[in-house]
């Protein structure tokens, strides 16, 4: 069992590997890995079964059977299973939602204290914090978001600042709940920095009790759950956002401001206006808010709202850089290194770039400055090539955004970039804007994995150029009813499309549906 759950992983592994690169290749490799996967799991393999788990979530989409997979590992007290299937039940995500299975299977995990475990101490304080599942306990809370924090999570530690910062669940300590701002930030967690400035290290301040830290809190406790994203529906969230934004919080002045300069958000109900979102954020900048400045400056260089200045661009990701934002840190490198906006200086450039890739390297995708100056040389020349009209290199470069090459993962600039090959019947972009619009949901929505008219108008359109994924999606679609009216024989007939090209996923939805009675009538055409 132990040589077929790693040639599973092996699979898996291409298919991750894919998801950065070229993804023709992907659909046969997490095929491959599910079938052995599938060997080893029903073996009794703990961790085969719950990389189906993962495989089936992640990839598949095949929400049902990732939680029967999940389940089968956790009932073998595997704690990530455990996460995953309380994280299910939370969502109702493959099975129907029940915050007080969520509850238990987060406990189980969480009380193993292990390594891994950090995800679900820090989602079971979330419920005590919301009162889902258990009776609302701000000092349970805090309790679990310290076990999590002691295993470095991030987000935990910005919510015990948070909880010492306002004496939810502790007594109001400004000291500590700056040093908890101070290790979140350290982790780069969007909404620390700016806290910094309100509690100035080595000096205790009077706690802040004025609107402007009411409307922050609001603000906070209706987007960041123990994952760090929103729990509510964008247009229920706005109206918070907003508040604080206006009473001075510099995180929340980022996220307008970062919306607000978002054409598509409009679908959101956030209207597009690129002037107020540009103020947004300067707003956030000129208050030191990181990633504001990092954005800004971005904007600077490339003439999109800012004064396509490179003098001005080096002075925004200076200022970024030197909080030690990682990809501010890069950019100001290469600036460096090419003398754009600043004297060509290549010690500063190594310097620069060295402190962008850290001690361990983390999310910085490369092993030397010189790495790093090559790959941010290949998305300019992607970018160049895509704004005068490649097809190819809109594709390409929408990717870049996708999965993170472009400098930071943006699906909203993905789309952008996507749409414009897509409707000019590039099948590639059209296929990947479906699959966008249908993933883009559940990280605004937490409608997870749900498709709407949009994603099924670009699948519709990637199928008919003969897409096998694409054709798999829309009989999904139809036969949940998603996105589109449910149609059992169109979803057969679209099932089967994908399955006349050797897609195993389709042909196993089909047969299913002809064993259960339905699509008989509907052969693929």
């Amino acid at each position: 069992m132990d040589s077929q759950f790693e040639l599973g992983q092996l699979y898996m592994w291409r298919w991750q590997q894919g998801k950065s690169a070229m993804r023709e290749a992907a659909g046969s490799a997490d095929q491959e890995a599910a079938r052995w996967l599938t060997r080893a799991g029903s073996g009794g393999h703990v961790r085969a079964q719950r990389a189906l788990g993962e495989l089936y979530s992640e990839r598949f989409h095949q929400y049902g059977l990732a939680a029967e997979w999940f389940r089968k590992a956790a009932g073998q007290g595997d704690a990530r299973a455990q996460t995953s299937l309380g994280w299910a039940y939370s969502c109702g995500q493959g099975v129907e939602r029940d915050d007080t299975q969520a509850v238990a299977w987060y406990r189980k995990a969480a009380e193993q204290d292990c390594l891994s475990c950090d995800w679900a101490q820090r989602n079971l304080a979330w419920m005590y914090v919301s009162g889902r599942g258990v009776a609302k306990d701000y000092a349970q809370a805090v309790d679990w978001y310290r076990k999590a924090a002691r295993g470095g999570d991030r987000t935990s530690e910005y919510n015990l600042g948070v909880a010492y910062r306002d004496g939810l669940g502790v007594g109001a300590d400004d000291v500590k709940a700056a040093a908890w701002f101070k290790k979140a930030s350290a982790r780069f967690r969007p909404g620390a920095r700016n806290l910094e400035a309100l509690y100035p290290l080595g000096r205790r301040v009077a706690r802040d009790k004025t609107e402007r830290a009411r409307a922050s809190t609001r603000f906070r406790l209706g987007w960041i759950e123990g994952d760090g994203s929103s729990v509510n529906r964008v247009s229920e969230v706005l109206p918070l956002l907003s508040e604080a934004a206006e009473r001075g919080d510099a995180s929340a002045q980022y996220i307008l401001g970062r919306m607000q300069t978002d054409e598509s958000r409009a679908d959101d109900g956030v209207p597009h206006d690129n002037a107020a979102g540009v103020r947004w954020l300067r707003k956030a900048a000129d208050q030191g808010y990181a990633p504001a400045q990092f954005v800004v400056g971005w904007a600077s260089r490339a003439g999109e709202g800012g004064t396509g200045d490179d003098a001005q661009a080096a002075d925004w990701f200076r200022k970024a850089a030197e909080q030690g934002h990682a990809l501010a840190q890069a950019a100001l490198g290469r600036m460096y290194w090419y003398g754009q906006g600043v004297s060509r200086d290549e010690a500063q450039a190594r310097l620069w770039m060295g402190l962008a890739l850290g001690p361990d390297g983390g999310d910085r995708q490369a092993d030397d400055p010189e790495q790093l100056k090559r790959r941010y040389e290949a998305v300019e020349r992607v970018r160049d090539i895509a704004a005068k009209g490649d097809v190819d290199a809109q594709v390409e470069y929408g990717m870049m955004w996708s999965d993170g090459r472009a400098g930071y993962v943006d699906y909203r600039s993905a789309a952008q970039w996507l749409r414009k090959a897509a409707e000019r019947e590039n099948v590639k972009a059209q296929y990947h804007l479906g699959l966008l619009y249908k993933e883009w949901i559940s990280d605004t929505a937490y409608d997870v994995g749900r498709f709407d008219a949009d994603a099924v108008r670009w699948f519709r359109k990637a199928a008919e150029h003969g897409n096998a994924d694409a054709q798999y999606y829309l009989g999904v679609a139809y036969r949940d009813g998603e996105g589109t009216d449910r149609d059992v024989e169109q979803a057969a007939r679209w099932f089967g499309k994908a399955a006349e090209q050797g897609h195993a996923v389709a042909t196993k939805e089909l047969a299913a549906m002809r064993k259960q009675g339905g699509g008989e009538t509907a052969p693929a055409q």
